[in-house]
């Protein structure tokens, strides 16, 4: 079936590129100095995730998961382009679904703890036939933080930018509420990003 070739930097749906057939894989592989590509197998109707999260000394909390917006033709001419975030769909996602995904995301930043990493992170997933297959962490802000901050500050809550700092300075990771908790309780809310 269709794969996905993916160079090892990209950013926004750049450097992704899929291969329908095996005699299009030369003509379409990414030639770029550091020549690292990884291939995939496309999913056909997988849908992407996100979750922004933070690490701290002692934990790592979760912020609001999404759907993310890819490959929008009235937003970008990348077939794998960033286009946004969906907040409010998220909260359609299976309830175990969530629970994968937050326990994945505890994980990868226990892991990124271990290497020294202290602060805002994402991690992206696509939910293909009932689960959630990790694709990629972002040690970094995202395209979702302000969006996700705005959530958060409308209820109350501090945000991924806030715990960021917080962390860095060596604060305590503070109680969160579960992932799928926080997915059932959002509202309607998304953005969308036209590049």
């Amino acid at each position: 079936g269709p794969l996905v070739l993916r160079v090892s930097r990209s950013s926004g749906g750049a450097g992704l590129v899929k291969v329908e057939k095996p005699s299009e894989l030369i003509e379409r592989w990414p030639h770029q100095s550091e020549a690292f590509v990884s291939i995939a197998p496309f999913l056909q109707g997988a849908i992407p995730i996100n979750v922004g999260a933070t690490v701290w000394h002692d934990g790592v909390t979760i912020s609001h998961p999404s759907f993310q917006l890819v490959g929008i033709g009235e937003c970008t001419t990348r077939p794998f382009g960033y286009c946004g975030n969906d907040f409010g769909a998220a909260s359609e996602l299976d309830g175990r679904v969530l629970e994968s995904i937050e326990e994945s995301t505890h994980r990868i930043g226990f892991w990124l703890r271990t290497l020294g990493y202290i602060g805002a992170f994402g991690v992206d997933f696509l939910v293909h036939e009932g689960r959630a297959v990790f694709t990629e962490v972002n040690a970094r802000f995202q395209g979702s933080t302000h969006a996700s901050s705005q959530l958060s500050s409308e209820a109350g809550e501090s945000c991924v930018i806030l715990d960021h700092v917080a962390a860095v300075l060596g604060r305590d990771a503070p109680s969160e509420p579960r992932l799928l908790d926080r997915a059932r309780e959002m509202g309607d809310f998304a953005h969308i990003v036209v590049h």
